[in-house]
């Protein structure tokens, strides 16, 4: 469940777009001036970052639950702890660079869509925005990049399937990793030797 000060924050934020959504809706009917519309411009900017820090906060508020599992026998004590850990960990290193985890799962043939099973909500601890009454996530529209891409790689898949194998994912990638036979840097000098 969502802690008080995060439930306030998103309350908050949510009322601040409604807010900023009608002021813009009057903006085009009365037509507003430069200057207004220069403070609307500014409010939604503020908005904006309003939101990107909303979205940090909460993904912050998952390092106690993870930190708590991870220094248990479910965590680093045994081997599919550590490969959920370790999944985690790059899951979270590439969601703050959208651009190359977008690159990854193109590169790879993404294709498919959530089936709302919430498995991914629950690799190696269960997230904190997760509802298990509803079934639903109680922070979707202002979720972290983290849940937005998952999943980026196939190894995000395994790491599902460790997690919940009875429940299949409707997410599937098309193309398989590559595999070369000689490491790149060696290549060309094996091309050299033929």
């Amino acid at each position: 469940m969502l802690s008080k000060r995060s439930t306030l924050l998103y309350k908050r934020l949510q009322e601040s777009m409604a807010e900023h959504n009608s002021a813009f809706v009057q903006a085009e009917v009365t037509g507003y001036s430069y200057l207004g519309k220069f403070q609307l411009l500014l409010r939604g900017m503020l908005l904006a970052l309003w939101t990107a820090f909303a979205r940090y906060w909460l993904c912050i508020e998952r390092i106690p639950p993870f930190l708590s599992v991870a220094f248990t026998g479910k965590g680093f004590g045994s081997w599919e702890g550590r490969i959920l850990i370790w999944g985690k960990i790059r899951r979270l290193v590439l969601s703050f660079v959208p651009r190359i985890a977008k690159t990854l799962q193109k590169k790879y043939g993404l294709v498919g869509g959530c089936q709302n099973c919430g498995s991914s909500c629950q690799l190696l601890f269960q997230c904190p925005h997760w509802d298990d009454r509803s079934g639903l996530c109680s922070v979707y529209e202002l979720r972290p990049n983290i849940c937005r891409l998952f999943p980026i790689t196939p190894a995000d898949i395994r790491d599902r399937n460790l997690a919940a194998a009875k429940a299949g994912c409707g997410f599937t990638f098309a193309k398989k990793a590559p595999t070369p036979a000689h490491p790149p840097h060696l290549v060309p000098q094996l091309e050299r030797t033929r």
